[in-house]
């Protein structure tokens, strides 16, 4: 992009802001900027101001709650940051259950998992969300780096189920704590300083650990008693492959993604040719193919850094 110099009054020059990026931060005559020099550079920054993006959701007799969920973490996801919730019957259908629910208690349960929004309306036919809490500069990285921690964890709580020190409830629970953590990420990525190549491999990477986060989970219910010696050794290997993958994100060195590459192939070999084919070998192959899926945007990501 190239912009010429216009001479303004007795000495002073301006250019023309790029439009795009202006409507991008929401910026309006009056708003202060940031000039800084830096050699033959001048950059330009600015404070992005929140735009009140609001959204309505009409509910009638006989919608699903699950569906309704779905369209709220997504509607949170693309990121409104007000949800007005219109009904004109006060309870919604749980078809899993064959019963209905109350829906000011449906949204009260399922409001945690929506981080940063509380009800800051709620009158007889509606609830309106609202997110209270703005995200800070740097928190994509911590939070993005959370869903890798708990990822891995995930071994452990497997080996103490089978221990017989877990339950499957615990698998649910780390499932949630996951889930929250990906559609978080998902949310503020668009309002990260990031640029648009990035943000692609990034929610390339967030919807791929969306899905193994519910391979684990479905390896919750489905495991024998007890595992073969096999098994116990694939299940290592699968953690070490979700920990080297993590490394190899952030040390940004083609060696260790070949290790990533390396591990993937080791349990592929093995599974391959399985001693008991069961549920949690299609399972491990499932995860272990999902996560070799994740480096070609990881290697694109390394490349874009590098060229900056």
């Amino acid at each position: 992009m190239r912009r010429k110099i216009i001479k303004q009054g007795l000495g002073g020059y301006t250019i023309y802001l790029p439009k795009k990026w202006v409507n991008k931060l929401g910026l309006n005559e009056g708003n202060e900027l940031v000039v800084e020099e830096k050699d033959n550079r001048l950059i330009i920054e600015a404070e992005r101001v929140i735009e009140e993006k609001i959204v309505y959701v009409i509910l009638k007799k006989g919608n699903h709650k699950h569906i309704f969920l779905q369209e709220l973490i997504g509607l949170y996801e693309v990121g409104y940051n007000e949800i007005h919730i219109k009904f004109d019957y006060e309870k919604i259908l749980n078809p899993e259950r064959n019963k209905e629910e109350v829906i000011i208690d449906v949204i009260e349960s399922f409001l945690p998992s929506l981080i940063g929004f509380e009800i800051v309306k709620l009158r007889s036919n509606l609830i309106v969300l609202k997110d209270i809490a703005e995200p800070k500069k740097g928190e994509f990285d911590v939070v993005f780096q959370r869903i890798f921690y708990n990822l891995f964890n995930f071994k452990d709580l497997i080996s103490e189920f089978l221990e017989g020190n877990g339950s499957s409830k615990d698998f649910a629970a780390q499932h949630k704590t996951i889930r929250k953590f990906i559609s978080f990420c998902l949310r503020i990525l668009a309002s990260t300083d990031k640029t648009e190549y990035e943000k692609i491999q990034y929610a390339s990477i967030l919807h791929t650990l969306d899905n193994i986060n519910d391979s684990h989970l479905a390896l919750g219910y489905v495991f024998p008693d007890e595992l073969n010696k096999e098994e116990i050794k694939i299940l290592k290997l699968i953690g070490e492959l979700i920990y080297q993958y993590k490394a190899a994100f952030y040390s940004k060195k083609d060696s260790d993604i070949e290790k990533v590459f390396e591990l993937y192939l080791s349990i592929n070999k093995i599974l391959k040719n399985p001693k008991n084919l069961n549920d949690a070998i299609v399972g491990f192959a499932q995860i272990n193919k999902l996560t070799e899926s994740m480096i070609k945007p990881l290697m694109v990501l390394h490349k874009i850094k590098g060229l900056k």
